[in-house]
């Protein structure tokens, strides 16, 4: 683990139907409902420049080792925390599969923490993966899940396990509401009003550059943080979830996004399945309609 630079700074859709058939029944457990789980809050993972990061681990009772998921929360790179996870978690974990949500090192106008934030993302599966034999977790079968910016950190993680020295490659990769493409992602002002100005002074935050919907690009910084644009031979099997119903009300990240990221793990040989949803949502606002679905993704794709 790392005390790191802050201060240097195909699955096919009948197989998912039937799975997803089968998990349909707990995937939404009634508030207070029974059910095995241990939770383990707060455990350090790493360090960034001398400030603590934590995760969050469920634990199902299992009697074999399971698959584990690292969770990996939205906010634009600059806010949330692994608590948003706080329902997700829970009902994963209940599947059958060890759930970890992780915080990483948020940006803010001082801080960029491209790539570090990718970087704290592939060690917390490191973490996990050390941790494997003391949580019941099959070491070879850990996958990642995130939403919105969580999404780009665990797609950029995934296709690109270097960032990380050893690589700490994962076995499966679910984005909700990712943007991908951070060189073509220029929210539309037209249909998002002042929102699209946030989402792109959040990325510049991210990045170290830019800011503003009508900024000059820095094509540089964007294209190696853009996961579309670094996706290589041997990336995991991706299940990307966006909507159809783009505006400031629905889905803020333009689906295209998700098709030009589909595009380029299919392009490197990557099994990809892409959900464009009618329900009207943005990241963890997918939860009620496509938790068992994803579920049905993970389970599968794990074993």
């Amino acid at each position: 683990m790392s005390t790191r630079r802050l201060s240097h700074l195909a699955v096919g859709g009948a197989v998912l139907a039937a799975v997803a058939g089968a998990v349909a029944s707990w995937a939404w457990p009634a508030s207070g409902a029974p059910g095995a789980l241990t939770v383990e809050r707060g455990l350090v993972y790493d360090v960034a420049d001398g400030a603590p990061l934590h995760l969050d681990v469920y634990l199902p009772a299992h009697d074999r080792p399971v698959p584990a998921v690292v969770l990996v929360h939205g906010g634009g790179w600059v806010s949330g925390g692994r608590a948003n996870y706080g329902v997700v978690a829970p009902a994963m974990a209940r599947a059958g599969l060890v759930a970890v949500s992780v915080d990483y090192t948020l940006a803010r106008g001082d801080r960029a923490t491209f790539p570090l934030a990718a970087e704290e993302v592939l060690d917390a599966v490191a973490y996990v993966r050390h941790h494997a034999g003391a949580w019941g977790v099959d070491p070879g079968a850990i996958g990642m899940m995130g939403d919105s910016a969580g999404a780009h950190l665990a797609l950029l993680a995934a296709v690109d396990p270097t960032l990380v020295r050893p690589a700490e490659p994962v076995e499966a990769v679910v984005g909700w509401s990712g943007p991908y493409d951070l060189v073509s992602w220029r929210p539309d002002v037209g249909v998002l009003s002042g929102t699209a100005a946030m989402l792109r002074n959040d990325m510049a935050a991210f990045v170290g550059c830019g800011g503003g919907v009508d900024s000059t690009p820095c094509v540089a910084e964007e294209m190696a943080a853009s996961p579309d644009r670094v996706a290589r031979p041997g990336v995991p099997p991706a299940l990307l979830v966006t909507s159809e119903r783009y505006g400031p009300f629905c889905e803020i990240v333009d689906p295209i996004q998700t098709d030009l990221m589909a595009n380029a793990l299919r392009s490197v040989g990557g099994s990809v399945d892409v959900v464009h949803t009618g329900v009207c949502g943005h990241a963890l606002g997918y939860t009620r309609s496509q938790l068992a679905g994803t579920l049905a993704f993970l389970t599968h794709t794990l074993g």
